[in-house]
C-alpha cells in the first residue's frame, strides 16, 4: 500500500507540481487549497505525511498546526514556506513540525526529507 501525502497549498501550480514529483515515487499524493478543507480531511481520514504552506487565507498553516496537535492527530509535517521568517519558524517547529522548507522547492532535499518522516531510504 503506497504511502499517503497530503499537500495543503493554495497555489495550484505548486499543488501540480508536487504531485506530479510526489507521484512518480509512487506516494498517493491528495491536496487541499486551504487549512479549513485541510483539517476536514485530517479528522476525517489522516494521510502519513502532510506538506503544509504557512501563508494561505482564511486558516493559516500556524493555525492548522495548532488544530492538528489540538485535536490529537498523529501525522507527520513539514512546512512550506516562500519566504524565511524566524518567528514562524519557531512557532512551527514548537507546534509540531517535523521540518520547514523554502520555496522555490528544492526536490532533492524535498525527496530526503520525506523518506526520513516515512521511512523510505531506498533511492528514487
Amino acid at each position: 500500500m503506497p504511502r499517503r501525502i497530503l499537500v495543503v497549498d493554495d497555489d495550484p501550480d505548486v499543488q501540480q507540481v508536487l504531485k506530479r514529483f510526489l507521484g512518480e515515487d509512487a506516494y498517493e499524493v491528495s491536496t487541499v487549497d486551504d487549512g479549513d478543507a485541510a483539517m476536514r480531511r485530517l479528522q476525517r481520514d489522516p494521510p502519513d505525511l502532510v506538506l503544509l504552506d504557512l501563508d494561505m487565507p482564511r486558516l493559516n498553516g500556524l493555525e492548522v498546526l495548532r488544530r492538528i496537535s489540538a485535536a490529537g492527530i498523529d501525522v507527520a509535517v513539514v512546512v512550506l514556506s516562500g519566504h524565511f521568517d524566524e518567528r514562524a519558524f519557531e512557532l512551527a517547529i514548537n507546534l509540531g513540525a517535523k521540518s520547514y522548507l523554502h520555496k522555490p522547492i528544492d526536490f532533492k532535499m524535498l525527496e530526503a526529507t520525506i523518506n526520513r518522516y516515512l521511512g523510505q531510504d531506498e533511492e528514487g
